[in-house]
């Protein structure tokens, strides 16, 4: 695998009182998710953290064959094990998590999403979200029925076309990266509510350091109003750095 230096941070932000997103960062294995929960404030808690538990135990065990189908497979079952808690809980009923996951693998990056938790690659030329949301809002934008400006104020930008646990299947999006160019970036929507790429971008090529480049992010989003959870991982193709004997970050607040 390839050397990465990395960073994760997770912030409550400025106008909730306590935070429902949770990640999982582990250089030495080159994985990383980030998982936004919903459904009250017990509900999300538990939903981002069954997402993370599930999904990391799922892909540790696949090891260094890990492949696209694992990744899939380790979505739907910690969309099953979040269904059934639901079911049986009804303080917990209609619980969910968004879920970005990306792995590296050899030179590249394999990816898997559900909700609009994003990643985005920052590459020489440019800043590419490589992910697209399960959101009302985006299929307007991507339909053409709505402008980005109205996007930006739409009553029901919040609203998920798909999450993991909700119901008792999901569908996964995967897709794969060839190379790792120069960063990674995963992100909830409390970073991408409150900046727009070319702020993101700006940001990520004034900090090449991850874990400058996370603080700056979270502080940004929170100066612009902090309006939900911010949780981000940076992760930066370092062919010279050694990634061993390093542990995994797991974090929720």
């Amino acid at each position: 695998m390839i050397g990465l230096t990395s960073a994760a941070l997770t912030d409550v932000g400025k106008c909730r009182s306590h935070n429902e997103d949770a990640f999982y960062a582990d250089r030495k294995d080159g994985l990383f998710i980030i998982a936004d929960g919903m459904g009250g404030h017990l509900g999300g808690e538990v939903a981002s953290a069954m997402a993370i538990k599930e999904i990391s135990g799922s892909l540790r065990r696949a090891g260094p064959s890990v492949s696209m189908d694992h990744l899939r497979q380790a979505v739907e079952v910690a969309n099953e094990a979040i269904f059934q808690r639901s079911m049986k809980d009804p303080a917990l009923y209609r619980m969910g998590t968004t879920i970005v996951i990306a792995i590296i693998v050899n030179d590249g990056v394999l990816l898997a999403h559900v909700g609009d938790s994003r990643a985005y690659h920052l590459t020489h030329s440019g800043l590419v979200r490589v992910t697209d949301d399960h959101s009302l809002v985006f299929r307007l934008l991507a339909e053409g029925k709505i402008t980005p400006e109205e996007a930006k104020q739409h009553p029901h930008r919040s609203a998920l076309l798909r999450a993991v646990g909700v119901d008792k299947t999901v569908q996964v999006d995967c897709r794969e990266l060839k190379r790792l160019d120069t960063m990674l970036l995963l992100c909830t929507d409390g970073l991408t509510e409150m900046m727009d790429d070319q702020e993101i971008e700006k940001t990520l090529r004034a900090q090449p350091d991850p874990q400058k480049a996370c603080d700056a992010l979270v502080n940004e989003a929170n100066r612009k109003g902090g309006k939900d959870n911010i949780t981000v991982i940076v992760v930066r193709r370092d062919d010279d750095a050694s990634v061993t004997g390093i542990k995994p970050d797991i974090g929720a607040q």
